[in-house]
């Protein structure tokens, strides 16, 4: 039998290949036996081949019938955590555990168990681990999932309906899917995860293997996630969602950043909401692209990654409505010849953004482009008015003009230390924290400038812009 390609055939080159090289009952197993197998555990066909690969021990101890061995100390769970150098706190009510450990977050990475809005002390068994000294453990700039920030502070749960484990980082959504750090608990400390659950009285659950960042398992099936929110994990066809039921999508069904479209436009969000115009219907063009039609005949065209996040937009709308795109990040190209209205929120979230342009519109909302730091590029030849918080933390834009602006709103450009050109030959007024910590213009021209509110260009000490607030005191707030 030629094995090889028998998985090619069923698999592709790629899979045949990691087999043959990694699998260790290549010769022993019927091919067919495997495949059938593989294809039960990995039922999404178009993540098998970034799947399979990533999963050699899983499919060696699928086929090896092997079980993880756990550890039973015989001391409690308080003593553990102690000797682990974590405090080991229970909270059975919302409001206490906010009281105890809200504060230990960054405000943006507050895990959703201690928001107001959470039902997880109803649904789970809830505790912590506090590292002793978590006042002196600094965030790292760069997060990772295991690192001495992330684990400093952990949230345990037990589900009450499925008995599964939940370990939470510390950074939450800033590490790519934070609920399980640890999958065993004798990772962090030897004799854990028994004592853990005979904590609560509950039956041991025997732990999964510690799978890659981005690989869920959901009764023995393993999926590709791109995204959790609430407990809803997706990924590229396929939705588990918070009460652990498995959604797969159909061929009429088109995933979206987390939001499953129907044909007809009808749509269900599982992450964060995905902000896009009243959808008419939904064609799929190819593989990475969907045409989506849109009320008065106005059509926009996305581009998906292999992570169903839109990559590219093209649309002949004339108007972007508020929260339009607003937790989008991956967004690279975008392209609005028509647009003359923009609301607000618009690409709030994007980190992606190099370059845009909007040759035709005229007003744009509060919170335009609000995180993006690395748009180095805009072009806005028209624009007559703009929000508050404008480029807001955009750290690399060099230059700027806006020959039709006459009020600028506050916080405008208010992280930008980068910025050594900027035109503005007919701004009348400058609200609060105008290019607050830009320390790199060293020269700026306000023909008609009528009026400054306070922090404008604060940080900077070059002596052309204090020479311009010395001279136009009058102007100043």
């Amino acid at each position: 039998m030629d094995r090889f390609n028998v998985y090619k055939k069923a698999f592709g080159e790629t899979i045949a290949k990691f087999l043959r090289a990694s699998f260790i009952y290549y010769d022993e197993i019927d091919p067919k036996e495997v495949i059938d197998i593989l294809i039960q555990k990995f039922p999404i066909k178009q993540t098998r081949k970034k799947l399979i690969p990533l999963l050699e021990k899983e499919i060696n101890l699928l086929f090896g019938n092997k079980n993880t061995i756990l550890f039973n100390s015989g001391k409690t769970m308080n003593d553990l955590a102690d000797e682990a150098g974590y405090e080991f706190i229970v909270s059975d009510k919302l409001a206490d555990a906010q009281s105890l450990f809200s504060k230990y977050y960054k405000d943006d990475e507050l895990i959703c168990s201690l928001k107001n809005e959470s039902k997880r002390f109803q649904e789970s068994y809830i505790a912590f681990l506090k590292k002793k000294n978590i006042d002196k453990i600094k965030r790292s700039d760069k997060p990772h999932y295991r690192d001495e920030y992330s684990t400093s502070l952990l949230c345990l749960q037990i589900s009450k309906k499925a008995n599964t484990l939940k370990c939470i980082s510390r950074y939450n959504h800033s590490v790519s899917i934070p609920d399980f750090v640890y999958k065993n608990l004798d990772d962090i400390h030897k004799g854990m995860h028994i004592a853990f659950y005979e904590y609560f009285g509950l039956y041991v659950s025997m732990p999964k293997n510690d799978l890659p960042i981005n690989v869920v398992e959901h009764n023995g099936q393993y999926f590709y996630c791109s995204g959790e929110e609430n407990g809803n994990y997706w990924g590229d066809s396929f939705v588990i969602k918070s009460d652990d039921t498995l959604i797969i999508l159909n061929e009429d069904q088109f995933m979206i950043e987390g939001t499953v479209y129907e044909k007809d436009g009808e749509f269900n969000c599982y992450y964060r909401g995905l902000g896009l115009p009243k959808v008419l219907r939904v064609c799929r063009i190819d593989k990475k692209r969907l045409k989506l039609y849109l009320e008065y005949e106005k059509t926009m065209l996305l581009t998906l990654d292999d992570e169903c996040f839109i990559t590219e937009l093209q649309s002949d709308v004339e108007k972007i409505e508020d929260d339009i795109l607003c937790y989008n990040e991956e967004l690279k190209n975008i392209s609005l010849p028509n647009v003359i209205e923009i609301g607000n929120y618009f690409l709030y979230s994007n980190k992606a953004l190099t370059n845009i342009s909007l040759p035709n519109v005229t007003n744009i909302g509060n919170d335009f482009l609000y995180s993006n730091k690395i748009l180095t590029n805009i072009s806005l030849p028209k624009v007559a008015h703009i929000g508050i918080c404008f480029l807001y933390n955009n750290e690399n834009l060099t230059y700027i003009s806006l020959d039709n602006i006459t009020h600028i709103r506050e916080n405008f450009l208010n992280y930008n230390d980068k910025l050594i050109s900027i035109l503005l030959p007919n701004v009348i007024e400058i609200e609060r924290y105008f290019l607050y910590f830009n320390n790199s213009l060293t020269n700026i021209l306000l023909p008609n400038v009528k009026h400054i509110s306070q922090y404008f260009l604060h940080k900077n000490k070059k002596p052309h812009i204090q020479e311009f607030k010395q001279k136009n005191k009058h102007l100043f707030e």
